[in-house]
């Protein structure tokens, strides 16, 4: 009553009737919350009020997303996804729980192997991302326990099997699609090269690896956006890098920059510099508190993004190139052969 309050967070609690929270300490790594598992009592809510760790959560195609959550991130995560936690190595966080209602909620949660296909939330989070095919379950309702392992050479009479599970998935795709719908009819000639990669996983990531061209409506329509800036002609840092970055009062600066920076609210930005490759960078990962917008001011690098069929599409990133990476996608990013850019986040 007497402390200083968060009016954003009084306010989140407010507009989501998150009237119950509770705070909790993690000091250690707990097999229990590392046990892959759900939550049927309502979505789940987690801010991080000091140090931090990771959330390996399950994405559309039920490959495993790891956030790592630093101090400030406020994650929800919708009932019946599938998740699990760990502490990082640092061993400790602290963390705000949120639930609806003033009433204590009921934290239990359902292990993975054991929903059976008789968990509501889970049902109905299957029906609303996953087209209502969930791939816990054969053809039958059963319980696959989840087992990542190659199937395809294992015979036909396993083929036969799991037709009905596929012939199930191509209706149900039938109408459900995944992704934004596109304009058709757009300028995307102003997009920078975009195409498959000859491998998932290069050898050398700063090579091109170039394979098949793609339309940029693919990237479109994963939320993807691109704008072209010139920035010749205006006054940016020499090859060095600024955090933060304001415009400088007595330089030439961009109008068109400062007009979608006041349209998206980008009030912070900063201009960083990477002169080689780095293994942190093309680590594939997402960002959650927010779309992530780079501004190429000088070199060039390659962005690797997961389309809406978790396939990679590279762009070759180029000066002057501005792209939004909605909060979410999966990407990582690597210098090319010339192994320097200089950017604006």
């Amino acid at each position: 009553a007497n402390g200083t309050n968060d009016p954003a967070l009084a306010q989140l609690r407010n507009e989501s009737d998150y009237q119950y929270a509770d705070i909790v300490v993690v000091e250690d790594y707990a097999e229990k919350f590392y046990t892959e598992h759900i939550h049927a009592g309502g979505d789940e809510v987690r801010y991080v009020i000091d140090g931090s760790g990771f959330f390996d959560i399950r994405d559309v195609n039920d490959e495993w997303v790891r956030m790592h959550a630093p101090i400030g991130a406020l994650i929800v995560f919708p009932s019946g996804i599938e998740h699990r936690f760990a502490v990082d190595e640092n061993k400790y966080i602290q963390a705000m729980r949120l639930f609806p209602g003033s009433a204590a909620p009921d934290w239990s949660s359902v292990p993975r192997n054991e929903t059976n296909g008789n968990v509501t939330a889970r049902t109905e989070y299957a029906e609303k991302y996953l087209c209502g095919v969930d791939p816990d379950l054969d053809d039958h309702g059963h319980d696959h326990g989840h087992e990542e392992q190659d199937h395809s050479m294992e015979g036909e009479k396993e083929d036969d099997d799991h037709d009905g599970k596929d012939n199930m998935e191509s209706m149900k795709n039938d109408t459900c699609v995944k992704g934004i719908a596109v304009e058709e009819g757009g300028d995307y000639t102003n997009w920078p090269e975009l195409f498959r990669l000859t491998s998932p996983n290069p050898d050398d990531p700063t090579l091109p690896n170039r394979g098949d061209t793609v339309d940029p409506k693919v990237l479109l329509a994963a939320g993807v956006e691109f704008h072209f800036l010139d920035p010749s002609g205006f006054t940016y840092p020499n090859r060095t890098k600024e955090i933060p970055w304001s415009p400088p009062a007595n330089g030439t600066n961009d109008p068109a920059l400062a007009q979608l920076r006041n349209e998206s609210d980008y009030q912070y930005a900063d201009i960083v510099v990477v002169e080689d490759y780095a293994e942190k960078f093309y680590t594939e990962h997402i960002h959650a508190g927010g779309d992530e917008v780079r501004y190429v001011i000088d070199g060039s690098g390659f962005f690797d993004i997961r389309d809406v069929n978790d396939e990679w599409v590279r762009m070759h990133a180029p000066i002057g190139a501005l792209i939004v990476f909605p909060s979410g996608i999966e990407h990582r990013f690597a210098v090319d052969e010339n192994e320097y850019i200089q950017a604006m986040r």
